[in-house]
């Protein structure tokens, strides 16, 4: 009896390891770096851009914190970017950012641009945006 409940166990472990392998994983340490970016002032020049897209990308309970967003920029939760990824056009000059450009912005930037999607990241996050005195 307790050969087949191991056995069970080991299987059904099996699966779960198997599907979260073959699933997107945000919170991990894969931490690509994404060199592509633009500064606050030139985020503000492109503002005006009709294909601009910008997606502020901090995690969900960043964003709660403080659910400031940049002018025209649109929350997604990065945890969910399978889902909304290709909702995005490829016309789009899209700008990510979190809260200080770093992991969480430079991650979905570099899977957006993996994706074939021109990316770039805020550099310094909305964080420099705020110490930039930027609306």
């Amino acid at each position: 009896m307790t050969r087949v409940f191991l056995t069970i166990s080991m299987a059904l472990f099996s699966c779960l390891v198997f599907s979260q392998e073959t699933q997107f994983v945000f919170r991990n340490d894969d931490r690509p770096s994404f060199q592509k970016l633009v500064t606050a002032s030139e985020l503000v020049e492109r503002q005006t851009q009709e294909n601009l897209v910008i997606l502020d990308v901090r995690l969900k309970e960043d964003f709660e914190k403080d659910p400031q967003l940049i002018p025209g920029a649109t929350y997604m939760d990065p945890e969910k970017l399978q889902e909304w990824s290709s909702l995005l056009s490829s016309d789009a000059e899209i700008v990510v950012y979190c809260v200080a450009g770093k992991w969480v912005s430079q991650k979905v930037a570099f899977l957006l641009d993996q994706q074939g999607l021109s990316v770039s990241g805020l550099a310094g996050g909305i964080e420099a945006w705020k110490q930039s005195n930027k609306p």
